[in-house]
């Protein structure tokens, strides 16, 4: 009876695992399908604004606020948009010391307008940073 029971328990959490990693696998699925669709928002954006003037080639995207503090997002979508892109850190030219004092986390403070990106010509100190 007890050899039973254990069969039935090792059989429930198997399928319980199962669930789980289905359950992972959907949300990994669906952050991915996130990240394209902010990259393609993005594409359209960049689209609209060379309509009203000429954006420098090959530019750089800049991401700030909280979105910019997403793990690795600055990576994924120069990856999809094959652009330089990074994190705008409005402290990084502060002094090591008083940096000290500063909260962590800077790119939540910036805020640029319209789109909530800054599109620049590449800079040779964040060219492949």
């Amino acid at each position: 009876a007890e050899w039973e029971r254990l069969v039935q328990l090792e059989h429930r959490l198997n399928a319980e695992r199962a669930d789980l990693d289905e359950a992972r696998q959907r949300a990994a699925d669906e952050e991915s399908a996130g990240r394209e669709r902010v990259a393609e928002e993005l594409r359209r954006t960049f689209a609209y604004y060379r309509t009203l003037a000429p954006l420098p080639e090959p530019f750089t995207l800049w991401l700030s606020g909280n979105t910019a503090r997403l793990p690795g997002i600055a990576g994924e979508l120069s990856a999809l948009l094959e652009i330089p892109t990074f994190v705008f850190d409005p402290f990084e030219s502060v002094a090591v010391d008083a940096h000290e004092n500063l909260p962590a986390g800077g790119p939540q403070f910036a805020q640029a307008p319209h789109a909530g990106c800054s599109i620049s010509a590449p800079t040779a100190s964040k060219v492949g940073k």
